[in-house]
């Protein structure tokens, strides 16, 4: 059973124990990358003998007296010896799989174990399904020193995936100047507005996001950071009507998607154009797109500069930096691809 036992359950090593039942190949998968395929999965399509092997794995992180938020795994072994799986905070979630006769074995200690399934026909629409350990999927992510809460079960469990990779917040980070006026569309459960507005001179952030659940997230990170009045995060559609009040900004990140409710890619200038026009004059725009390896390697620039320039009207619109966000593809042969633009 995955009930209140394990959570009482003290901590002991685990033997190790053949995955082969689960459906786990023996390659293992980087942490902090989605490795699942969109293919339906549920609980049901798991054998009682992995379900059991699961709460197995989460034997070692449910313990008494400990809270659920920020639990950390007590060992974790070499990559290679574990099972294709992503851990965010201290649960371990495993991608939809068919069935496969790879063999693998692992001893981890973790406090929850979910899988991930499809929850409708557009890209993304993902969700968790809880599976072994504890039932609660809020855990806590760090990074930068900072510390997110996030609730994996309420569709939250992309992390920060939208908004490239920790090397790009990185990049970002260098980049803002003292004094900037920094807009972070798609803001999320505000990542990327807290590490810019706690790791930078910048003047103030301010996160744009339509998603309630996200949102809702958000003012909790702010506040248990220590970034009010630094950080300020907005429930709203990064329309031209919702950003036009807030004024100019000298650097805008524009982590939005670009397909429509019925699955299609939108232009560039429908997506980009209100983050475009709230950029002041000098400043810079950071929009992310997918490309396939031949779009990328042809250049694939062109069309947005001249989306851009159209939204901007007089002004003009330079590419200065372009590069693949994170380096690995995220699907066969398509990358998430970061272009800077200035814009005078």
């Amino acid at each position: 059973t995955c009930g209140g036992d394990l959570r009482d359950a003290k901590p002991r090593p685990l033997a190790k124990v053949s995955l082969s039942r689960l459906g786990a190949p023996s390659r293992h998968s980087s942490r902090s990358a989605l490795a699942g395929r969109r293919r339906t999965a549920s609980v049901d399509s798991l054998s009682p003998a992995s379900v059991q092997l699961l709460a197995a794995l989460a034997l070692g992180g449910c313990q008494s007296g400990r809270q659920r938020l920020g639990v950390r795994r007590q060992a974790v072994l070499s990559p290679k010896s574990l099972p294709k799986h992503s851990m965010w905070g201290d649960v371990a979630v495993l991608p939809p799989q068919e069935s496969s006769d790879a063999e693998a074995s692992a001893k981890i200690y973790v406090r929850s174990v979910a899988l991930f399934q499809e929850t409708g026909p557009q890209q993304g629409q993902r969700s968790l399904q809880y599976v072994a350990g504890d039932p609660c999927l809020e855990t806590a992510y760090k990074e930068c020193g900072l510390t997110f809460r996030i609730d994996l079960a309420r569709r939250l469990s992309r992390l920060g995936k939208s908004q490239g990779s920790v090397s790009e917040r990185e990049r970002l980070r260098s980049l803002v100047r003292p004094g900037e006026r920094v807009l972070v569309l798609g803001s999320g459960f505000g990542l990327t507005a807290c590490i810019l507005g706690a790791k930078t001179p910048c003047q103030e952030v301010i996160g744009v996001e339509r998603n309630a659940v996200a949102h809702e997230y958000a003012l909790v990170n702010i506040k248990a950071n220590r970034l009010t009045g630094v950080v300020r995060c907005l429930h709203g559609d990064p329309s031209n009507d919702f950003l036009q009040p807030l004024g100019s900004f000298d650097r805008v990140c524009a982590f939005l998607p670009f397909r429509g409710a019925n699955d299609e890619i939108l232009s560039l200038a429908a997506v980009y154009g209100p983050a475009a026009k709230a950029v002041t004059p000098g400043g810079t725009l950071h929009l992310y797109a997918h490309e396939t390896e031949l779009e990328f390697e042809n250049g694939g620039a062109e069309e947005a500069i001249r989306q851009l320039a159209s939204v901007r009207g007089d002004g003009h619109v330079d590419l200065t930096w372009r590069g693949k966000v994170p380096r690995n593809s995220i699907s066969p042969y398509v990358y998430r691809v970061g272009m800077d633009f200035r814009l005078t």
